[in-house]
């Protein structure tokens, strides 16, 4: 099954990329079994890597993940954080076009526009 990109996020992308139109679809990405926070954040970092391939980049460069308390600067304890700095405007705030669908018990924020810090609302600070 596949997701296309809203209409809003196609437009910025073609903006972007004005050598054509952006015609990428992404897989849609179930991520409503996975238990752990880490497991979850690993399989954003991993699909965010193929999206950034999709779009000709390269993925080790343009998209990471830190956990707290590698980035206690940014991170509170428990908190991680995935990022993908030269993808689509403002994904991170609309992270479904990207074909994510999220367990209910994590609490996805966008950091800035281009990633997201991830809490496990399960666990009481």
């Amino acid at each position: 099954m596949t997701a296309d990109l809203d209409e809003t996020l196609r437009e910025a992308l073609e903006e972007r990329y004005s050598d054509g139109p952006f015609t990428h679809q992404y897989e849609l990405v179930d991520l409503r079994g996975i238990a752990t926070l880490p497991d979850l954040a690993t399989a954003i970092h991993k699909h965010l890597q193929r999206c950034s391939g999709l779009m000709g980049q390269r993925p080790e460069v343009e998209t990471f993940s830190a956990a707290h308390p590698a980035r206690s600067d940014v991170l509170r304890a428990g908190e991680i954080w995935v990022a993908w700095e030269s993808g689509p405007p403002d994904w991170a705030c609309r992270w479904h076009p990207l074909g994510l669908q999220l367990p209910s018990w994590v609490l996805a924020q966008p950091y800035w526009g281009f990633d997201l810090v991830l809490t496990d609302e399960r666990v009481q600070p």
